[in-house]
């Protein structure tokens, strides 16, 4: 007779809950009992994706002729998540996609059943949101729906209207429309009307992300004042560079976002500057800027909240960061965690004015709570002595990845003292020496994690710097072994 804690629902559930990633061994607990059969469908069918893990939507649309069956699957289901049409985006590179290419058929397969538990909807076939398919995408709108993404698609008018009247307790709402999709007589218009409309409804609304093109209908000051109001806003992705949206948006001071939490915005430096007023309570913002910069960073020390900031530069233009300007970022933002600052692709940064080892002092010094440090410069004249500066101030640091710091390790190990960088995860730098030859990389290795022993990865560019990570990787292995025992 089993134990009575294996047969009790609400402890079965728990242990089954650990199990939830490895269907292998839930489809073996669906065969034990009914009452296993009834705790392990749950998470067997929790989330259904087209091309993902086994059971996904492939396997629920072959129940079509059991439709007890399938419901019964459905029933369980939190998270459906369609795959786009490959057709429109050919990746000869991914072969093992190919099948996903008809995802979208399976919507006929589902019309006669019900997702009252779903609460995670992706919808990434571009004419599965058009009005002529909206009858057969209809039933994954339930009144339990929390996060509604749509992607590679238009979104009709119908959806919207539909959505507005059954789903009130949407929280996360984005959409990503491919460029090609913006115009051309084909395209259909979402107006201001219907956006709108949503938005009131949407009260518990704390996450909103559009990508892509962004249509005109909704590029509307009207538009962006209901989604300002939103109360419960914590977060928004907006690409302020299309169709000047940041000129007929922003720039407005009866538009604010009080509550807003965090942000990811594409923009240029000059708009940038007229909309950093109206994001008062901003604590994470992410920035991707378009065209000439070199005074991004002074823009951000009216955000007194900030605890990460991401800076991205684009286009390949002349892009550059003041010494000066960094210094300010640390006296109006003590509390900031993370901090990157990176090129796009192959481009650079220019680091401006002289950003030395003292002047590195003083940002550590500056930012006790750093925890994450990614400075992508071309031109910066950092040493050792900088990340002793990071040790000696900063000891929650978790990741530095600057990899033009010059880095002399024998320096570092001599200057620094056991356990000097206690929470280190992640190095990346610059060797300003030899690294010596292979044979010596295991005893320096172990060198290193005397100062860090949280390290896990370690890359110092120079010659034999892939013998040397091996090392590292290596004492890393050896370290979670000895641990384990």
């Amino acid at each position: 007779m089993p134990h009575q804690i294996f047969v009790l629902p609400d402890t079965l559930s728990i242990i089954l809950g650990h199990l939830r990633h490895d269907n292998r061994s839930l489809a073996k607990c669906l065969r034990v009992n009914k009452t296993w059969f009834a705790e392990a469908v749950r998470f067997v069918w929790s989330d259904c994706e087209a091309g993902g893990r086994c059971p996904g939507i492939k396997d629920l649309a072959a129940l079509s002729r059991d439709k007890c069956r399938q419901q019964l699957y459905a029933n369980q289901v939190q998270l459906l998540r369609f795959i786009g049409e490959l057709n429109f985006y050919p990746r000869p590179s991914y072969p093992e996609l190919a099948d996903r290419k008809n995802d979208a058929r399976f919507h006929s397969e589902f019309v006669d059943i019900a997702f009252p538990r779903l609460k995670t909807l992706a919808l990434c076939k571009p004419n599965a949101t058009a009005d002529n398919h909206f009858l057969s995408i209809r039933q994954y709108l339930q009144s339990s729906l929390e996060s509604l993404f749509i992607s590679d698609g238009l979104l009709s008018p119908n959806c919207f209207s539909y959505a507005q009247a059954n789903c009130p307790r949407i929280t996360s709402l984005s959409f990503h429309v491919p460029y090609s999709y913006g115009s051309g007589p084909e395209a259909p218009h979402l107006g201001e009307t219907a956006f709108i409309g949503l938005l009131q409804r949407l009260q518990y609304l704390n996450r909103f992300v559009a990508s892509g093109e962004f249509f005109q209908g909704w590029v509307t000051r009207a538009s962006f004042a209901t989604l300002s109001e939103r109360p419960a806003l914590r977060h928004v992705t907006l690409p302020l560079d299309e169709h000047e949206v940041s000129k007929s948006i922003f720039g407005v001071s009866t538009i604010t976002f009080p509550s807003l939490f965090s942000a990811c915005l594409s923009t240029s430096e000059a708009d940038f500057k007229d909309i950093r007023f109206q994001l008062p309570g901003i604590v994470r913002l992410e920035i991707k800027v378009f065209g000439h910069s070199v005074s991004i960073i002074r823009s951000c020390v009216t955000f007194t909240n900030l605890r990460r900031l991401e800076v991205s530069f684009n286009d390949g233009e002349h892009c550059s960061v003041e010494a000066s300007d960094l210094l300010k970022l640390v006296e109006s933002c003590p509390q900031i965690e993370d901090l990157c600052i990176q090129p796009h692709g192959e481009y650079s940064v220019d680091a401006l004015g002289t950003l030395t080892d003292d002047v590195f002092a003083r940002l550590a010094e500056g930012l006790p709570q750093l925890e994450t440090l990614e400075l992508y410069f071309s031109n910066i004249n950092l040493t050792e002595k900088s990340l002793l500066s990071l040790g000696k101030y900063c000891p929650s640091l978790a990741i530095c990845t600057i990899p033009r710091m010059m880095v002399c390790l024998h320096n570092l190990i001599d200057d620094s003292s056991p356990n000097f960088f206690p929470k280190l995860g992640i190095l990346e730098a610059e060797s300003a020496h030899d690294l010596g030859p292979p044979d010596s990389h295991e005893g320096l290795a172990q060198e290193i994690l005397t100062i860090a022993p949280m390290l896990d990865h370690c890359y110092i560019d120079g010659p034999n710097a892939e013998s040397l990570m091996k090392a590292v990787d290596k004492a890393v292995g050896n370290r979670y072994q000895s641990s384990t025992w």
